[in-house]
C-alpha cells in the first residue's frame, strides 16, 4: 500500500526526506512539491527539479540526482551501514512496487470476471434491457428474447454472475 512505502524512516532516511517523499506519494501527485510548507533550503533544488520529473516518473523509480547528495549526508551522520546506492535501490523498489499495486488493483477493478467495471457495466445494461422487455405484453417480446419469459427475475437481479 501507499502507507507501506512511507515507512522511510526505518532505513535510516532523512526525515527532511521522508517527510517530503511520503506526502508526495500519498497525495498522488495532486499537490506539488513546490507548495510543500516548511521544506529547509537545502530541499529547495531537489523538490524544484522532482517537480519537474512529475510525479508519474517518480512512481516509476525516475528521480533526481539532488536526492542522492541529501541522503548520503544523512547516512554519513548515522550509525547506518547501509550505503546510498541501496538505499536508493530500497527506494526505488518500494516505488516499483506501489505502482504495480496499483495497477493490479486497477486492473482487477476493471477486468475481474464478476466484480470488475466491464462485468457490471455489462450486468447493468442487460439488467436494463430486461426491465424494457419487462413492460411488454408477452406477444410484443421479440422472438429472440422471449426464452427471457422462463427467468425468475428476482433471483436474477441479486446474482453474481
Amino acid at each position: 500500500t501507499v502507507a507501506n512505502c512511507c515507512s522511510l524512516d526505518m532505513n535510516h532516511t532523512d526525515p527532511v526526506l521522508a517527510k517530503i517523499i511520503s506526502r508526495y506519494v500519498m497525495t498522488r501527485g495532486s499537490t506539488r512539491l513546490a507548495d510543500f510548507q516548511n521544506v529547509p533550503p537545502e530541499y529547495y533544488k531537489f523538490v524544484y527539479e522532482q517537480q519537474l520529473i512529475g510525479w508519474d516518473n517518480f512512481m516509476l523509480g525516475i528521480i533526481t540526482s539532488t536526492l542522492r547528495p541529501l541522503q548520503h549526508c544523512h547516512l554519513l551522520c548515522s550509525s547506518s551501514l547501509l550505503t546510498v546506492d541501496d538505499w536508493l535501490t530500497q527506494l526505488i523498489n518500494k516505488l516499483l512496487h506501489i505502482t504495480h499495486g496499483q495497477w493490479i488493483y486497477r486492473n482487477i477493478s476493471k477486468h475481474h470476471a464478476t466484480l470488475g467495471m466491464i462485468r457490471k457495466t455489462e450486468r447493468r445494461a442487460m439488467l436494463l434491457e430486461i426491465d424494457r422487455l419487462a413492460q411488454l405484453t408477452p406477444e410484443d417480446v421479440p422472438e429472440d428474447s422471449k426464452f427471457l419469459l422462463e427467468i425468475d427475475f428476482s433471483t436474477l437481479r441479486y446474482a453474481d454472475t
